[in-house]
């Protein structure tokens, strides 16, 4: 875990020292592993594990169709959530439908 705290050394810095020293980054959600993964991956020896918690755009959709409202929102976070998980080395997920979901965009 990368702790940050006010009046220490920037993330970025922080986050440049400890990178070579690490096998695994396991990284939660898409805009923290659209953040942290591009500067994780400077170093290729670093394994990078994307955990999506639950597919954000699964639940987004649902909520929308219950509400009535466009598909922009979920279309975007499936959009975000793919990539992630294109890009990770592995991607974990928290139960077999969303593992066969996955699966089967991936295919």
């Amino acid at each position: 875990m990368l702790y940050h705290t006010q009046g220490g050394r920037p993330w970025r810095q922080a986050l440049d020292e400890v990178t070579p020293l690490l096998d695994y980054v396991w990284i939660c959600r898409p805009e923290l592993y659209e953040k942290y993964a591009p500067l994780v991956k400077r170093n290729p020896a670093t394994k990078v594990l994307y955990d999506t918690i639950d597919l954000h755009f699964v639940r987004t959709r649902r909520e929308a169709e219950l509400q009535g409202d466009s598909d922009e929102k979920w279309r975007e976070y499936e959009r975000r959530e793919l990539a992630a998980g294109r890009d990770a080395h592995a991607t974990i997920v928290v139960s077999g439908t969303e593992r066969e979901l996955l699966e089967n965009e991936y295919a």
